[in-house]
């Protein structure tokens, strides 16, 4: 009777070792898929980061700069006046 309670014990013993082996490899997979959205977001986030940043740097290289004994309103105004000549549909007071 010892003898069969005793493999009944190993048998379960047996059962939830396997069960939380299947449960571990669960765990691991789960844990490298978000592994690899968490990188992927990183990337994609680095990524808008950077074409923000170009963004912004090819929009301050073409404000106006104001010269020495020029005002900043006065240099706008002149590239706006350029702008006007270039095409006639360029209004500076745009309705």
């Amino acid at each position: 009777m010892l003898d069969a309670m005793e493999r009944q014990m190993k048998a379960e013993t047996k059962e939830l070792e396997d069960e939380i082996a299947q449960m571990e490899e669960l765990l691991n997979r789960d844990r490298a898929a978000f592994e690899r959205e968490r990188l992927a977001w990183e990337e994609e986030n680095q990524n808008k980061q950077v074409d923000e940043l170009k963004g912004a740097t090819r929009t301050s290289a073409t404000l106006p700069v104001a010269h020495s004994g020029q005002s900043l309103g006065d240099r706008v105004m002149g590239e706006l006046l350029r702008e006007k000549s270039k095409s006639k549909k360029f209004s500076i007071f745009s309705n």
